[in-house]
This record gives C-alpha cells, sequence and structure tokens, in this order.
C-alpha cells in the first residue's frame, strides 16, 4: 500500500468507530445521569485503568477543570503503575492486586457522593477489576467501559452501569490504542461532558467561567448570565454599548461616546435610583463630559488588569514609560549620554513631578512614587500613558 493507501484506510475504518456506540447511549445516559446527581453534590469522579485505558482516563480527568471550571480534585485519574506508567509501560502493574488496594485506600472514598469508572478493553484487567470491586463493597456508584462481549467486568456484578463499544476489528491487529482508544475515548468524552451540561456547567451550547457569579449562582451557568445580564445590576453591562462606544472612539466623536456611555449607565440603573432620578441631576451630564476633555486618543491591546496581565491598559503602559525613562537616567548617570537626549523621558519626568537630572532616577524611585501623595501610585502610574499618547 502507498502512504495514501494507508491512511485512506485507517480513516475509513475509524468512521465505524462511531456507530459502535448506538447501542451503547441509553447506557451512557444511566451513568451520566447517575453522575451528575453526585458531582453536583461536590462528589468526585475517578477514573481506574492499565495501560491505553488508564492514559485516556487521566487526559479525560485533567481537560475536565480548565474546561468547567471544576476543582482539580474533582475528577481524578488513576493508572496501574503509577503516573511513571503514563510515559513507560510498566510491565506487570496491571496484575498487581495490592497496589489497586493501596489506591483505593488513598482515595478515601465517600459512597454518597463519589464514582469510579473502570477502564478496560478486554474487560478483565486485574488492576481496574480490583478497584471496582473496591468502590462497589464501599457502595459507590460503578461504572466500566470495556470494548469486549461477554467480559468479566459485565459478569462480575461489580459495575452498577457497563458500557460496551464493540468497534472490532482494528485496522492494525493488536493495537488497542486505534478504534477501541478512539471508541473509549468517544465514551469518555460523552459522560463527562454530559454530566456537565446536566449539572448546569453550559448554557445553550456555551461553556464559560463566569468568575464570581458562578459561585453565587450555585454553579449554573445560564442562572449566573442571568445575574450579569439584569437590568439592576449597578455596572454597564451592554455589549451593545460597548461596541458603540468603540465605533464613536475611532471616528473621533466624543460626544457620541458620551452619550452612549450616560445611555448604557441609565439603562443599568433602571429600578435602582430611589430619591434621586436623572433630572435631578441636570450637572452630571456637563460634570461627566468635562472628565473626556483631555481625551484625544486611546489604544488597547487586550488585558486583565494590573495584578494579572494589562499589556494594554494604562498602568501597564506607564510602567514601560518609566522603565524607558529610568534607563536613560541611568545613561546619564553613566556619562553615556547627555540630560536633553530624550523627549519623552523628558516629559516623564515632568509628567510625575522630577526635575530632569542625573538625579532624576533616584527622585523617580525615591520622592514622588514612594512619598506621600494624594493619588496612590498605581493611580499616578496610569496617569503617564496620557504623555505617552501626546
Amino acid at each position: 500500500m502507498s502512504t495514501l493507501e494507508i491512511c485512506t484506510a485507517i480513516n475509513s475504518d475509524d468512521q465505524k468507530v462511531s456507530d459502535s456506540l448506538l447501542p451503547c447511549l441509553s447506557d451512557i445516559a444511566g451513568a451520566i445521569d447517575a453522575l451528575a446527581s453526585r458531582v453536583t453534590q461536590g462528589g468526585r469522579v475517578i477514573y481506574v485503568g492499565a495501560g491505553t485505558s488508564g492514559r485516556l482516563g487521566i487526559l479525560d480527568a485533567s481537560e475536565i477543570p480548565p474546561t468547567f471550571a471544576a476543582p482539580h480534585t474533582q475528577f481524578i485519574g488513576l493508572i496501574a503503575g503509577g503516573d511513571v506508567a503514563i510515559r513507560q509501560t510498566q510491565e506487570g502493574a496491571e496484575d498487581n492486586e495490592q497496589a489497586e488496594k493501596e489506591d483505593m485506600h488513598r482515595l478515601d472514598l465517600n459512597p454518597v457522593v463519589d464514582s469510579v469508572i473502570g477502564i478496560a478493553r478486554s474487560g478483565r484487567t486485574p488492576y481496574v477489576l480490583g478497584c471496582l470491586a473496591f468502590a462497589k463493597k464501599v457502595e459507590c456508584i460503578t461504572i466500566g467501559v470495556v470494548c469486549t462481549s461477554p467480559s468479566t467486568i459485565g459478569l462480575s456484578g461489580d459495575a452498577d452501569f457497563v458500557i460496551v463499544p464493540l468497534p472490532e476489528p482494528k485496522v492494525v491487529t493488536g493495537s488497542t490504542r486505534l478504534k477501541v482508544g478512539t471508541a473509549t475515548k468517544l465514551v469518555l468524552n460523552m459522560l463527562s461532558t454530559g454530566t456537565m451540561i446536566r449539572i448546569g456547567k453550559t448554557c445553550g451550547n456555551m461553556v464559560d467561567i463566569c468568575e464570581g457569579y458562578l459561585d453565587s449562582a450555585g454553579g449554573v451557568l445560564a442562572k449566573a448570565l442571568a445575574v450579569i445580564s439584569s437590568p439592576t445590576r449597578k455596572t454597564v453591562a451592554d455589549a451593545g454599548a460597548v461596541r458603540k462606544f468603540v465605533l464613536a472612539d475611532r471616528i473621533g466623536d466624543i460626544d457620541g461616546v458620551i452619550a452612549t456611555i450616560l445611555g448604557a449607565t441609565r439603562s443599568a440603573l433602571k429600578g435602582c435610583l430611589t430619591d434621586v432620578t436623572w433630572e435631578t441631576k441636570s450637572s452630571f451630564n456637563a460634570d461627566f463630559k468635562t472628565c473626556f476633555q483631555w481625551y484625544t486618543r486611546v489604544a488597547r491591546s487586550g488585558g486583565s488588569g494590573h495584578l494579572l496581565r494589562d499589556e494594554g491598559g494604562g498602568y501597564a503602559i506607564g510602567l514601560k514609560a518609566i522603565q524607558h525613562a529610568l534607563a536613560v537616567f541611568e545613561d546619564i548617570d553613566l556619562r553615556l549620554c547627555n540630560s536633553d537626549s530624550d523627549e519623552l523621558a523628558t516629559a516623564i519626568s515632568a509628567k510625575i513631578g522630577c526635575h530632569f537630572s542625573e538625579t532624576a532616577g533616584t527622585d523617580i524611585l525615591n520622592d514622588p512614587l514612594a512619598r506621600n501623595h494624594a493619588q496612590t501610585v498605581k493611580v499616578r502610574i496610569a496617569g503617564v500613558p496620557e504623555v505617552v499618547l501626546a
């Protein structure tokens, strides 16, 4: 076969994998409902397996926290032979009955809320059988994912749900990471994603963190979004208004910018004002406009606040500007340039109240930015970009 023929054969064979899940959908759905009722109470989901099966379990467990903002301790992947077996095959590890007992004991399973998913292509891996038996004995929910029928796991009675996709035969005989591996990953995808959907971690087909609001909404994304979009929320949350603001900014229509912000603010505060009204605050518009009189141009490249990541914000630009000025002052101190060699450094020095000189660098660090001042250091640094843009 040519290389292209090999790729075509593998791709054609892979098309059959999804169909192998069709007979399993009712079992998967039942398992999802059982998992969801426990996960919503804070219960853990533990994946156990050996070799390829163990690695697939670890992969699925590791992807849930970043995707659905779940705690990192809620989805746990165990593999026979320990973490070293993730990268290197550990011969005989799957037959170590003592290891499975130790791994289960360390988890300190809570039978009320914890669940265990045993993954074994052959359906007879000793490590997985032992883990499921242990979990079943303490009355946890147990789920078996196997690719053989009949199977030892299916006949053991230790799995409350047995999910059996049968994608055989393989395009390369003996390669468990191909069709059976794909089928197993599809089952795990469905179990974990279905569980997250059932407990409210999505809204429509969207998934998001919604920081702060998700916790207050009991972890249900739809409720969090409803809170955020509520007209009584006392911030401007109108995406349309933001778009209008950006368009007005680009054409230099400052009056339009101000009108948009005022309109969005009025809408956001609707129903929140009691003894004051917009009419009794007629001077507000003029005062607000005054704040924008210095406004000429705004550039932004993105950012999440000065404590995290704020490349395009005023604070970050101010820091970069001050760093530039300090570098110039150091060159002056080392006699590498003279004191009138940098117009920007001169303007920055004047903005923060220093005399541009050989000692200006020391003055910036030890005097205006460090001493008591009516404005905080952060606010004063954030004012420097006005000079940079000018």
